[in-house]
């Protein structure tokens, strides 16, 4: 009896014996209207502090019943017949119950064997016979919850038809759910114990007087077959009150037919485990859109409301299949989430009654959720780095954007957020611009950057030197927002080439201004809730070794190692990887370092093979000249250090903007000429600083100044006047960068 946990035991009791005084009193009440007071009071809220807020019906999970209430009616009604005496026993035991839960262990023990040897064998036959009415109501209760379970996937028949088919792929629950169904079994665990009990159990009677023994209970059906029979059940009463158009019905049917059978199939072992993962995925995959836009047709009113659900709909989707490969942890839980909010927000979009209501759920729910959802897919990407902008912890906003780009745009920019709930990110005045600007951007759901004009960045460069310089940060910027992962949105005119290292689609403005405006909510509800790209391979296990090597050179492999944060499984879940190094990132005496979730899986340099990239602009007539400089003063005036140089346009990968991140990510030092006026070469140098790579920024003498972005205005900029100038200045310079770092 010591490990029954009594506080529970009496709450669960006093539930199940209030749901069986509710249906004794009723049927009483049938015979004798003077019972009327006794039912009143066990369906009504009792006064007072700390009373429950409503009697449960049928041990359904809630607030328990009202004691004194119930007790204080049955003292006042009139005892007609036997029942009536039943009653008030049966709520004397479980009074007792109550008294018990605040004693200690010791005492509750003694308290028990005390009230049983109080007890003649009536009150012993007839304590029994009040368990065992508890056991049956824990039982009916049991089933019942077991039948409920698909009402954890919301509130529409595709949502618990969801719900029920991610429970079969990955074997997890709602653990709301889990967690009452296993109160449930320790409830009738309890039950048993108590029965079993030998001071409890009374002298034998002769068998003419024992009642017969109840039947042996027929085998339960497994939990999947109940929530099938439930959602067969409910999928008929959706249809008939038409919540469900009839239409749909056939493919529910049709989801919840070929569910069974894999179940069938499953319980039988025609279906090994891994067959019957493949085929869930495949009914997942048929049955989404469904899932995505559940309910009747009509259901949402409203243009934004439509807009809103179908991407609620789309992040719902996306998380559930999601979850199908994560495991038990905290990603599985913030996948859950995802999916609950994502659901919550289109049940609450059918009552919205306008387009601030649609707002306010954005704001609170959808985006918040959309975040969550991003986070947990890219990081997978997980890349150690210490970046040129101090990166402590800032906290982010769900609805802020970051713009970079002309002010006519900005703007612009401003008067189509308002409406949507979303506001501009600021930049701090008191802080250096470069660090400001980090600060906003890392802090934005999602980044806009202005390159209209870029086509004509040259000719800028010269008649309009402060819009090239605009377009120039805004290039540099984009460069940070790509390291750091964060959804972008970029603005171009109609038909205009952009950078070859911008791999989006950019939002064309070319009029009328309702027609831009449109374009731009479309995009920037694209950036929030979608990932822009997919998730690529995953480079946890690079950089846990990269980790170890830092905890290695400061001193803190041996803490790390005896707390767990290097351990190899770590590399298995990115949401623990992602906890430990943090842990250990925090520990180093070197400020700094973070973790960079960024748009591509990056890579660490091989310290065994060191290497310079060269960014700068291919198409010049000095370019080559530049090029084979750099890398005779790399190769041959630096030989002693064993350095390899690499030119962006020496790469084999096609995906020119893939190539560029992996040789920037491998590079140990950045060579960036910013001669040319280039917006490549300025978003590239932005994914340097944000790699936090050693950089030698470079320009010749004879190239347009002013459109290094104001941000960098504090950083040193060296000019050179011919080849063998820049092949004296990477000789002399570089040794250095690389002994810095």
């Amino acid at each position: 009896m010591a490990d029954i946990k009594w506080g529970e035991l009496g709450k669960q009791l006093l539930q199940v014996g209030g749901a069986y005084l509710q249906q004794q009193a009723r049927e009483a009440l049938a015979r004798d209207p003077r019972l009327k007071p006794l039912l009143d009071a066990l369906e009504r809220p009792a006064q007072g502090p700390g009373a429950a807020a409503a009697p449960v019906s049928a041990v359904s999970p809630g607030a328990p019943v009202a004691v004194s209430a119930a007790l204080s009616a049955a003292a006042s009604a009139e005892a007609a017949d036997a029942d009536a005496v039943t009653h008030q026993t049966f709520l004397a035991d479980a009074q007792r119950f109550e008294r018990w839960w605040l004693l200690p262990e010791a005492a509750r023990e003694a308290a028990v064997e005390d009230h049983l040897r109080t007890l003649d064998e009536a009150g012993l036959r007839q304590w029994r016979r009040h368990l065992m009415t508890m056991q049956g109501h824990v039982r009916t209760a049991t089933e019942q919850h077991q039948r409920n379970e698909s009402r954890s996937g919301g509130g529409s028949v595709e949502d618990r038809i969801s719900y029920l088919d991610a429970s079969l792929r990955s074997g997890q629950r709602d653990p709301a759910w889990l967690a009452r169904q296993q109160e449930l079994e320790g409830l009738a665990q309890c039950l048993a114990a108590l029965l079993e009990r030998p001071s409890a159990t009374p002298p034998a009677v002769p068998a003419a007087s024992v009642a017969p023994a109840p039947p042996a209970a027929p085998a339960e059906p497994s939990p999947h077959r109940l929530m099938l029979d439930r959602l067969r059940t409910e999928l008929r009463q959706a249809v008939d009150s038409g919540q469900l158009q009839p239409e749909r019905r056939l493919a529910c049917q049709q989801m919840l037919d070929q569910v069974e059978a894999v179940v069938i199939a499953s319980e039988r072992g025609t279906l090994s485990p891994e067959q019957s993962l493949a085929q869930m995925r495949d009914l997942l995959a048929e049955f989404a859109p469904f899932l995505s836009a559940p309910g009747p047709a009509q259901r949402v009113r409203g243009a934004r409301a439509r807009t809103v659900d179908r991407h609620a709909g789309a992040l719902k989707v996306a998380a559930a299949q999601a979850l199908v490969h994560c495991s038990e942890g905290p990603e599985q839980l913030r996948l859950q989430a995802v999916v609950a909010d994502a659901t919550q927000v289109q049940q609450a979009l059918a009552e919205a009654a306008d387009d601030s209501a649609v707002c306010s759920l954005e704001q609170t729910l959808l985006r918040p959720a959309a975040r969550r959802w991003a986070a947990s897919q890219m990081a997978r990407h997980a890349l150690l780095a210490r970046p040129l902008w101090d990166s402590a912890g800032l906290p982010a906003s769900a609805n802020s954007v970051f713009f970079s780009g002309a002010d006519d745009a900005q703007a612009w920019l401003a008067t189509v957020l308002a409406p949507l709930g979303l506001q501009l990110c600021p930049t701090e005045a008191l802080q250096s611009l470069g660090q400001a600007r980090w600060n906003a951007l890392t802090r934005a759901h999602v980044a806009v950057f202005d390159l209209r004009g870029a086509g004509a960045m040259a000719q800028r460069a010269t008649a309009e030197p402060a819009r090239a310089r605009a377009l120039a940060t805004a290039a540099y910027e984009l460069g940070l927002a790509f390291a750091l992962g964060q959804p972008v949105v970029v603005l171009a005119e109609a038909d205009e080439a952009l950078p070859f290292d911008v791999d989006l689609a950019p939002c064309r403005l070319h009029g009328p201004a309702p027609a831009d405006a449109a374009r731009l909510t479309e995009a920037l509800d694209e950036a929030l809730y979608t990932l822009q790209r997919p998730t690529q391979r995953p480079i946890l296990a690079a950089s846990l070794a990269h980790l170890r090597t830092l905890a290695e050179t400061q001193g803190l492999a041996d803490t790390a190692e005896a707390m767990g944060w290097l351990d190899p499984q770590r590399a298995r879940d990115a949401a623990a990887f992602g906890a430990a190094a943090q842990a250990v990132l925090q520990r180093l005496p070197e400020p700094g370092w973070r973790l960079l979730h960024s748009a591509w899986p990056g890579r660490y340099p091989d310290p065994r093979t060191p290497l310079c990239f060269h960014v700068m602009p291919f198409g010049p007539a000095w370019a080559d000249g530049a090029r084979d400089a750099a890398r005779q003063a790399c190769e041959q005036d630096l030989s002693a250090l064993g350095l390899h140089y690499l030119r962006g346009d020496a790469s084999e990968n096609g995906r020119i903007i893939h190539a560029i991140w992996d040789d920037l990510c491998r590079a140990h030092a950045v060579l960036v000429d910013l001669s040319g006026a280039n917006l490549n070469v300025m978003i590239e140098l932005g994914l340097a600083h944000a790699l936090g790579r050693p950089v030698l920024m470079v320009q010749r003498r004879d190239a347009p100044a002013g459109l290094v972005p104001p941000s960098l205005d504090k950083l040193r900029l060296l000019t050179y006047d011919d080849d063998d100038a820049l092949r004296r200045l990477v000789a002399q310079r570089l040794p250095g960068l690389l002994q810095a770092t």
